[in-house]
């Protein structure tokens, strides 16, 4: 099965959306206000599925070198901006990772100016390219010099612009289209819920979880089941 029979490009997926409400297709994505509206809800649809769970289309594994007495490292993996850290781990541990701690214990862990092979973490800040910069403990010493911090997580999805018409985003179409139908909606009447938008929407979550099942949920011969993520009052 091609690429193209799950994902489509930016302007394709608009098209959709503009054909089931009854407007011509635009032929590029500053063709009109609307066409430039629905760019923005598609952002708005993007970030929602990335929010919604752990998407394995955004899976990250980077590596960065440890320096002696250095316990500052930027994470700054090839594809794109850090959405979450997930694990931690340094070659000279062996197979555990290291354990996640909060921002005041990495700080007096820190103080005792110890060295060797780290076995804790924390993210501390985050550099100009927005980057995540985590700090290890204990600090890597002259023996560490040069081993290796595998930094896995999860990506942003990027923001798309007027010029990423062909661009095509990572996210199955028919998830993406159905949300756009769905906030077009809603923004169309606006902001109020109509029966439109409740049938739109309702399809949307549907894809939205079949989609995250697809690589998470509904893999091996064992069964699993996944909490309703909706409120109870």
């Amino acid at each position: 099965m091609p690429i193209t029979d799950l994902r489509q490009s930016v302007l394709s997926i608009i098209n959709i959306v503009e054909r089931k409400m009854g407007i011509a297709a635009s032929a590029s994505l500053t063709a009109t206000a609307f066409t430039q509206t629905l760019l923005d809800l598609f952002n708005e649809v993007v970030a929602d599925i990335a929010e919604d769970g752990e998407r394995k289309e955004l899976y990250f594994s980077t590596v960065v070198t440890a320096q002696s007495s250095v316990a500052d490292y930027a994470v700054d993996p090839a594809g794109g901006l850090v959405h979450h850290i997930y694990e931690v781990s340094q070659s000279a541990r062996g197979v555990a990772p290291l354990t996640p701690v909060n921002l005041s214990e990495i700080n007096l862990l820190n103080r005792t100016k110890s060295f060797g092979i780290s076995n804790q973490w924390h993210i501390v800040s985050a550099n100009a390219s927005g980057q995540p910069v985590t700090r290890v403990f204990p600090t890597p010493g002259a023996n560490e010099n040069g081993d290796l911090f595998t930094f896995v997580g999860f990506l942003k999805p990027p923001l798309y612009t007027t010029s990423d018409a062909a661009t095509v985003p990572v996210f199955p179409a028919n998830v993406l289209w159905r949300g756009l139908h769905a906030y077009a909606l809603l923004e169309e009447n606006g902001g109020e819920p109509s029966r439109e938008w409740q049938a739109a929407n309702a399809l949307y979550e549907k894809a939205k979880q079949q989609d995250l099942n697809r690589f998470t949920v509904d893999n091996g011969p064992t069964v699993q089941f996944m909490p309703d993520r909706r409120r109870r009052r």
